[in-house]
């Protein structure tokens, strides 16, 4: 368990400090075999997705769950530390693509091909901010360009608007969809 809290510190600071000092699309070469490049995709891995954003959430807390599930099965019967590393570091990686899904859309601007870092803000004042009131209202419609109720509006719109409750997040949801956080 300690290992596993510790690669999620690790995965996050990491994003974090990439997320603050790199702009999207930018690479480090740290070695010829070894390059951090800045990417950010709609879904999961390779920017699949699976409906929306909140079925997309659901997936992943069920199957960060099994994992832990999984790792302790295999600790019970006594399998090589090697494999139970490698088993907590996929459930790590999955554990922190969740707080990214969730928190980052709240306490980042929106990453810039090739510009500035993203900065970050207060609570609710990044690039995807909501309410949770609007949450369900945001989350369920599925209009892509005319507001929704409750004052949701698409992207575009949102790049214009100072004050909006609700947005799309362009790494976390596809653009056709409402979503608030």
């Amino acid at each position: 368990m300690a290992m596993g809290i510790l690669l999620i510190a690790i995965d996050q600071c990491i994003k974090v400090a990439v997320k603050l000092h790199m702009g999207l699309g930018e690479q480090i070469v740290v070695f010829d075999w070894f390059r951090i490049d800045f990417i950010e995709n709609r879904g999961m891995a390779f920017g699949m997705e699976i409906g929306s954003k909140l079925l997309l959430s659901l997936f992943r807390i069920v199957a960060v769950g099994f994992i832990i599930w999984y790792i302790g099965k295999k600790i019970r019967q006594g399998r090589p530390l090697g494999f139970i590393l490698i088993l907590t570091m996929i459930c790590a990686g999955a554990a922190g693509n969740i707080f990214d899904s969730l928190f980052y859309g709240q306490i980042f601007t929106e990453s810039v091909p090739y510009g500035e870092p993203a900065q970050l803000v207060a609570w609710g004042e990044g690039y995807a901010p909501c309410s949770w009131d609007a949450w369900w209202t945001c989350s369920t419609s599925r209009s892509s360009m005319a507001p929704s109720p409750r004052g949701c509006r698409s992207g575009v719109e949102n790049r214009l608007s100072s004050s909006r409750p609700c947005s799309t997040s362009p790494t976390l949801v596809s653009a056709s969809a409402w979503r608030c956080f």
